[in-house]
């Protein structure tokens, strides 16, 4: 083997070195501005939360306790940490800036909405 493709094997197994074993993630703490459920009986506004949410390329985990209690949503539209759009079955999650804004329609309990403003410290 010549010296120049000992060097472009090594530049190749040192740039596969360099790969980050774990996709970066972030996260942000939420506080809720809007809860709101409705119903075919009619609808009801809950007590705001706060929650904290991991955010990475792939997905969206939500802390332990409250409505979201370790709930994950995958990513569908991933521009930065700060701008992306989370979705499921029956979910949308929409995100930017700080901005949290959550709905969820199911055809037996209703729909969600949910509004937060999120903060990374």
């Amino acid at each position: 083997m010549d010296k120049y493709t000992k060097a472009v094997l090594a530049v190749i197994a040192l740039s596969v070195l360099a790969l980050p074993a774990k996709a970066e993630e972030k996260v942000w703490y939420c506080e809720m501005t809007g809860f709101a459920h409705t119903t075919i009986e009619g609808d009801k506004t809950y007590k705001n939360e706060t929650f904290k949410i991991k955010v990475s390329a792939l997905e969206v985990v939500f802390g332990s306790g409250g409505y979201f209690d370790n709930t994950k949503m995958p990513i569908a539209n991933w521009l930065d940490d700060g701008r992306w759009k989370a979705t499921d079955d029956t979910s949308v999650l929409m995100f930017k800036g700080g901005e949290f804004n959550y709905g969820q329609a199911t055809t037996n309990m209703g729909s969600v909405a949910v509004t937060a403003r999120c903060d990374d410290f």
